[in-house]
């Protein structure tokens, strides 16, 4: 009696091959500051709604490197903290972050439909603090680099449509100064 192989399922789809590609995405998200403190007592919350979009090159073995701009804007108001006191200074300030990022990582199928992610980068900062009856010279315009770590997963709902969700970790070193 000959054995052979049993035949493999024929419902079973095989993982896809990744191909060199470049697409573009928009993304949405929920920010929370390390820096919590600074951003409620002048925002009335520690966290807020990001922004943005980008564009990726993929390469056909799972590297990617990818460019985006994202945003965070919230209105508040200009505090003074006098030994651990706040006081609110009735003067309507606007705080805006502007990361532009570029991050290198590696993207890996699990299945047909699915692929997993992880990423690495550097990034320039861009933090905002602007009011509307201040001295203008009170008004703050930074800039700094900062690193970033990332991992996601992306789902395949059309030939041209991918949802995912991703959790970033970016450090900015002195944004805020020494005042923060």
């Amino acid at each position: 009696q000959v054995l052979t192989a049993p035949e493999p399922a024929t419902d079973a789809k095989p993982i896809p091959e990744l191909r060199t590609s470049i697409r573009g995405f928009g993304q949405f998200g929920l920010i929370r500051f390390t820096a919590s403190d600074s951003f409620d007592a002048i925002t009335g919350k520690p966290t807020g709604v990001m922004y943005g979009g980008g564009v990726q090159f993929d390469l056909s073995n799972g590297v990617f490197f990818q460019g985006s701009l994202e945003r965070y804007q919230e209105n508040g108001e200009r505090v003074f903290v006098f030994e651990d006191q706040l006081f609110q200074l009735g003067i309507q300030n606007t705080v805006t972050v502007t990361p532009t990022l570029f991050t290198m990582g590696y993207r890996r199928p699990s299945s047909e439909n699915v692929v997993g992610y992880v990423g690495a980068g550097v990034g320039r900062h861009r933090f905002e603090e602007q009011a509307d009856l201040a001295d203008p010279s009170l008004n703050v315009d930074e800039t700094k680099i900062g690193y970033h770590v990332l991992a996601g997963v992306e789902y395949h709902l059309t030939p041209w449509l991918w949802i995912g969700v991703e959790s970033q970790w970016a450090y900015v070193p002195n944004i805020l100064g020494n005042d923060g």
